[in-house]
């Protein structure tokens, strides 16, 4: 059932339907494309349908992850530039 879905899953030229490396980020392992439309990738062409899914499932995790790290350091970086900011301001404001 699990290949069914992944077979199913309207693909990007460039992402791997399966484990969501791309030309720029490829597996860890290495990797090139499989097949000519760019949608899957050596490290997981051949994989059984259950462990595509559970290659797709941790990828999806592991993007999840990265989605959250990315999100605290973005609203750290905000704080830094409106600390900057107002630091800017007050200069400007008060020449010596």
């Amino acid at each position: 059932m699990a290949k069914h879905v992944l077979q199913q899953t309207k693909s990007t030229s460039g992402i791997c339907r399966v484990c969501l490396c791309t030309d720029e980020q490829g597996c860890a392992e290495g990797c090139e494309w499989s097949d000519r439309a760019h949608t899957l990738c050596s490290a997981c062409d051949g994989l059984t349908p259950a462990e595509m899914k559970t290659k797709r499932d941790e990828a999806v995790a592991d993007l999840t992850l990265q989605r959250g790290m990315l999100r605290e350091e973005l609203a750290d970086l905000r704080g830094s530039l409106a600390q900057t900011q107002q630091r800017l301001d007050f200069a400007r404001r008060h020449p010596i």
